[in-house]
């Protein structure tokens, strides 16, 4: 079956890939060039395809975009994965700036992010991610507020949107408004967000011995609630771009049964009397503690943009974030709270561009500075406190000569850790790329790409040490590790007349690349008593005393460095039927291995999918089928992951200030179980929902 897909896949390149090209313009690009404009390969989402897809987080909202999975962690946590690359190796902005949270931290983490505000989100790879730092080896999501010399819209507008989704009883309701005078404009937009525990086809873990060990049709404890609001001024001249935003998130949301790993018969887990739990017995060892995720953000934005400020100068922008985000995990047991572990991230982070041109180059250039304190206490702090200060300077460089375009680009980056009991961890970076534009007509492109991309090690990669407990491991970091390198290639191909057509092959060969690397040994609660710690601290099943106790016991994952090799294909075509039907073809596989031990794990499946759309007067309409294949090669020590089909609908219905819509997601109420998930053995997604939409714009 998998070369079945495979050969769908190849059959199809030779005539597709991405969204169909238009004139919207890449912010992430301060040239203002469009998306025809770029080699690199970047997906655009604009705010009427995000009302849409009636997405509650960005990895829903991104789900089945080219090249993108969701690597879910239950429904209260979406977070994207690009070629499949996900966590440090993949940004995520707002306006440009870092969204600070601790979602790469833990896949239990949600990003931070309320996508109610945003009004395109742009899926960057290629030079264009030198901008944003170092860690973007596998691109950038890039969450738009803003539209760099937009004009602005006088007097008051605005809109009111709400929707249903019978799936989880989830209610969504969301508001903004504008105000426009000459040069100076106020807005204000709110969210809210409220769902039930989501409704699955079967059992949420399909290998338990015992009903009683899992739940039949839902999933237990995925229930959530959020509230969010921004409010922010802005204006804009001949000369001059401002602005400021303040944006508060309040997110409360519940990790599947099992995600974290809790149990009750261990003893060591509740206090140091040896006969803290002697008498719970075999009842006791079925109880499940409950996990909730109070998550808190504050979020400062500004922005000054001067236009035309010297001779040769086109423009110099200067933006300011402070985000303050903290978030507590709520134990439940038998119906009494308990406070878990406490994260929390404050940052500040400077940046400041010029665009300008040198002879024939058009180029941009910058300085980004940013601080992160973190801070971690209680069960899950498996990594210490600390202070990451970074530095960068970049240029990008384009010019068009005869018969191409190329476009250069270089970063050079310093990060400073610091934190208790441990002296300053200090390394540098070095990021280069490379594109060239080669137009074959008027209506075909191709586009070659070369990168080296450099990232310095993360304080949990460099200092973990402890219980992980939302994937189950006992985490231990290594301060020897060297930053990651890769090189990277990309060729592309666009085609746009009577139909659109891109296609895009890529692939990263890391010499050095991070992860989590599975000893194959337990921890041992014995031998950290002892005094060990570390790998020391860690070992086979026999040396327990006790069976049962290694049977409870988490394995253990030190950081370790291998090279690995990614190569992917996408592609993806969209055909006009006739004056109102349209077809979308596409499909996208990756695949990675280290060169030590095998497959890298949680791999993207290998995916095909159609799209039929009619669209017409006031109406719009969709039906989309996309096939998944088995993930069967799952990587050291996982579990092979089934292929699912899933079919989707839509329908849509505008008047002059009223839309109303119905979205029909998963109609066979299929089982799916996420490879790129953590969860996919005990938290599949959601079965058949039927959502309901109304909007009414002013």
């Amino acid at each position: 079956m998998k070369k079945l897909y495979l050969g769908l896949l190849i059959a199809a390149s030779p005539i597709c890939w991405a969204q169909s090209i238009d004139e919207t313009v890449v912010t992430a690009s301060p040239i203002a060039q469009t998306q025809e404009e770029l080699a690199s390969s970047i997906n655009l989402i604009d705010q009427e395809e995000l009302a849409r897809r009636a997405a509650s987080n960005l990895g829903e909202a991104l789900d089945g975009q080219l090249g993108v999975n969701n690597s879910s962690f239950g429904p209260g946590v979406g977070n994207p994965v690009i070629r499949g690359q996900s966590g440090k190796r993949v940004e995520i902005l707002n306006d440009g700036m870092r969204v600070t949270d601790v979602s790469d931290t833990s896949a239990d983490h949600a990003v931070a992010a309320e996508i109610g505000h945003i009004h395109q989100i742009e899926v960057i790879r290629g030079p264009a991610t030198l901008r944003y730092g170092p860690g973007a080896i596998g691109g950038v999501v890039n969450l738009v507020d803003r539209i760099p010399g937009e004009e602005l819209q006088q007097g008051l507008s605005g809109s009111l949107s709400t929707n249903y989704n019978d799936n989880s009883s989830a209610g969504t309701f969301g508001a903004d408004v504008s105000y426009g005078f000459e040069e100076f404009g106020v807005d204000a937009s709110f969210v809210e967000r409220d769902s039930g525990d989501i409704s699955i086809p079967g059992l949420a873990d399909h290998e338990a011995d015992d009903l009683d060990e899992t739940t039949d049709g839902y999933i237990a404890n995925t229930d959530a609630e959020s509230s969010s609001f921004a409010l922010g001024a802005h204006g804009i001249s001949n000369d001059l771009e401002w602005g400021v935003e303040y944006k508060s998130l309040d997110y409360q949301y519940g990790v599947p049964p099992g995600g974290h790993g809790h149990h009750h018969e261990e003893g060591h887990e509740e206090d140091d009397d040896d006969h803290a739990d002697e008498d719970h017995g075999e009842e006791g060892h079925d109880e499940e503690i409950f996990v909730r995720i109070d998550l808190k953000q504050q979020d400062f934005q500004s922005h000054l943009r001067f236009v035309d400020p010297f001779s040769g100068v086109d423009s110099i922008e200067i933006d300011l974030s402070r985000t303050d985000y903290e978030h507590t995990e709520i134990e439940i047991e038998e119906g009494e709270a308990e406070l878990g572990t406490f994260f929390s991230s404050d940052s500040t982070e400077l940046s400041a561009e010029a665009v300008f041109s040198v002879g024939a180059w058009s180029s941009y250039a910058g300085l980004s500075l940013s601080q992160e304190d973190f801070l971690a206490e209680g069960e899950e702090a498996f990594v210490p406190a600390s202070e990451t200060s970074n530095a960068g300077l970049y240029w990008v460089g384009r010019q068009d000569l005869a018969d191409l375009t190329v476009e250069l680009g270089a970063r050079l980056d310093n990060q400073t850790i610091d934190t208790d009991g441990v002296s300053s961890i200090d390394d540098s970076s070095v990021n280069l790329s490379a594109s060239l534009l080669y137009p074959i007509g008027n209506e075909t492109q191709l586009g070659f790409i070369l990168s080296r991309a450099e990232r310095a090690p993360s304080t949990e990669e460099l200092l973990a040490e402890g219980e992980h407990i939302a994937t189950n491991t006992y985490e231990i970091g290594d301060l020897s590790l060297d930053n990651e390198t890769s090189t990277n290639l990309e060729l592309t191909y666009r085609y746009q007349g009577d139909f659109s057509v891109q296609a895009s092959i890529f692939y990263n060969d890391f010499d050095t690349y991070l992860y989590a690397h599975d000893t194959e040994l337990l921890f041992n609660h014995d031998l950290e008593e002892g005094g060990a710690t570390g790998l020391a601290a860690c070992s086979e099943a026999s040396a327990f005393d006790d069976a049962e106790e290694a049977e409870e016991a988490v394995e253990c994952f030190q950081y370790r460095q291998d090279g690995a090799k990614f190569f992917g294909m996408e592609a993806e075509a969209t055909l006009p039927l006739s004056q109102d039907f349209s077809l979308r073809i596409w499909a996208d596989q990756v695949q990675a291995e280290l060169d030590n031990t095998g497959d890298v794990p949680r791999m993207p499946p290998t995916r095909v999918g159609t799209t039929l759309i009619y669209e017409t007067g006031n109406w719009y309409s969709s039906l989309g089928l996309l096939q998944a294949a088995d993930q069967d090669r799952p990587g050291e020590n996982q579990e092979v992951t089934e292929g699912y089909t899933k079919l989707d609908a839509y329908l849509g219905y505008s008047l002059e200030n009223l839309d109303l819509f119905l979205r029909l997601n998963n109609l066979t109420d299929e089982e799916i179980r996420n490879s790129t998930s953590f969860l996919r053995e005990i938290a599949p997604e959601a079965g058949r929902s039927v959502i309901l939409g109304l909007s009414y714009n002013f």
